[in-house]
């Protein structure tokens, strides 16, 4: 399997140039979603500069209610243990970067070594562990700061130790696939798609409603694995809730449900709007979700000549999905990083179908389906190349050459999104030697107008203390509530200032000005 390992590892590398990964890996945290980079980049920051216990990460943004800067939602170790690589290396954003990177490439490789051990084949291993390195959702957050990724990397690795226990009746695999499960788990709930599709197996086959082998696969005493993996992930999210709770940050993070059922009829309409229109086309080519459906279908109904626990898994994996939409809809108008552990079930779905034509066809030895198979794949990644490289510059040659693939949203927003963080906010990141310079220190309150985000600008200087995005309970003056927590400076772009007309009064006593940010003593 050695020549197979290192076609998997030369293609890796070529596709990951494809997608402009050795300049991306050098940015900072920019384009869509760059409100939740800062968040998790703020959380990793004050592990390094605090030296914070792990159990009581913080970010910059002060609480409106409290002062507290305490907030907890995944299980931090990513944000733990890059925060320590970088008290022996610096502060270093593209080591986040190339950790997550080689998290997602460990993933894929232990997915191309379960299918080449199963098709004893580099074709078809190639394409179906590559398949959900062409989803744009993926790809862009494979190699940035959100934990989502990560955890379907572990996901995977987990299904290779699965497969092997499936082989061995090994105890010790079992234990293996729990493990990467449990930590998936923890770094991003929406991971245990396939955490409940094994459990489901297990439990419908110790009832004797399900038979997966001659012999049966689990015994009574493994179920109790599922359940110790299920305590502890509750066990931490119960403590993440409380916690921020406790420190007046509890909307930080969501720590609970968005059901379909909250919203009226022109709120559900609009969300399936936006789901289709936005969301839909950042999953995949809508070639790859008709066909996936139909091969859906075709699978169930070749239910016969499949063996057994794909076919199963395969059908949880969809309950598991619909069920995740119902009870996270709200968030699907805009947030696609919420969709990426749901790409499993579309990996599951080409797999049985693959299963089913090894067993049951001479497809996968005809020269007509190893062209079309290497054409698909190429075609995804072209799609894909486009889509990543115009989220990070919309002149980029090939996103140009690939602008129809992409949807009307997103042609619309991303160069605005551009133009307007490098006028207003880019400055931030290149503020902080000038900040102490002026004497201003990290842990002095500072209060940003201008960013409606939570951490971006703060992160960006690494400052204490407000921006736009505060709830304003008994305080209607955002500046005053800020002052009430001892704020000492102001910050707002030169270009939004017109923006800010209830504040001018507090534009006075200008002390300072980098690029385009105005800096104010209040």
């Amino acid at each position: 399997m050695r020549k197979e390992i290192i076609i998997f590892i030369i293609s890796f590398i070529g596709i990951s140039l494809c997608y402009n990964y050795q300049n991306i890996l050098l940015k900072k945290n920019s384009s869509i979603h760059q409100w939740r980079q800062a968040d998790c980049l703020s959380i990793t920051q004050n592990y390094y500069k605090e030296n914070l216990p792990f159990h009581k990460p913080k970010i910059h943004h002060l609480s409106d209610k409290t002062g507290n800067r305490g907030v907890a939602s995944e299980f931090p170790i990513l944000y733990y243990t890059i925060a320590n690589i970088w008290k022996i290396t610096g502060q270093k954003e593209w080591i986040f970067r190339l950790v997550n990177t080689l998290i997602l490439f460990i993933g894929l490789l232990y997915l191309f070594r379960l299918f080449f051990d199963f098709f004893n084949k580099t074709l078809p291993s190639l394409f179906l562990s590559f398949l959900l390195f062409t989803s744009p959702i993926f790809v862009y957050y494979g190699n940035n700061f959100l934990a989502d990724a990560p955890a379907l990397s572990l996901v995977f690795i987990g299904w290779y130790h699965f497969y092997q226990f499936y082989k061995t009746n090994n105890n010790k695999l079992l234990i293996y696939t729990m493990c990467f499960f449990l930590i998936a788990g923890l770094l991003k709930i929406s991971s245990l798609f396939s955490f409940f599709a094994i459990g489901g197996i297990a439990f419908f086959e110790l009832l004797g409603l399900l038979k997966i082998k001659k012999e049966k696969l689990f015994k009574p005493i493994q179920l109790s694995y599922f359940i110790a993996v299920l305590i502890i992930i509750f066990s931490w999210y119960s403590y993440a809730i409380s916690y921020s709770y406790n420190q007046g940050n509890s909307y930080v993070f969501l720590k609970g449900i968005l059901p379909i059922w909250d919203l009226g009829p022109e709120r559900i309409n609009d969300t399936f709007s936006k789901f289709f229109s936005i969301q839909v086309p950042r999953m995949f080519n809508s070639v790859i979700h008709i066909l996936t459906f139909g091969i859906f279908i075709f699978n169930v109904f070749k239910i016969r000549k499949i063996k057994t626990i794909l076919i199963t898994i395969n059908i949880f994996l969809f309950i598991g999905i619909v069920l995740f939409f119902i009870l996270f809809f709200q968030v699907f108008d805009i947030h696609d990083y919420y969709l990426i552990n749901t790409l499993i079930f579309y990996l599951f779905t080409w797999f049985t179908f693959f299963t089913y034509l090894k067993y049951n066809t001479n497809w996968l030895e005809k020269t007509w389906f190893k062209t079309a198979t290497i054409l698909s794949l190429l075609y995804l990644i072209f799609i894909s190349s486009v889509h990543i490289r115009h989220r990070y510059n919309v002149d980029d040659i090939i996103a140009q050459a690939g602008y129809d693939y992409l949807s009307e949203h997103d042609k619309g927003v991303f160069g605005w999104f551009q133009h307007d963080y490098k006028k207003n906010l880019q400055a931030f990141e290149d503020i902080t030697p000038y900040l102490r310079e002026l004497g201003i220190k990290r842990e002095d309150v500072v209060m940003v107008l201008g960013d409606q985000s939570i951490n971006i600008s703060l992160y960006n200087m690494d400052q204490i203390g407000f921006t736009n995005y505060t709830n304003v309970h008994d305080f209607p003056n955002q500046v005053e509530l800020s002052k009430s927590f001892n704020a000492k400076y102001l910050f707002v772009s030169e270009y939004k200032v017109n923006d800010f007309e209830e504040y001018k009064m507090y534009m006075k006593n200008e002390i300072g000005k980098f690029k385009n940010i105005l800096i104010y003593k209040l």
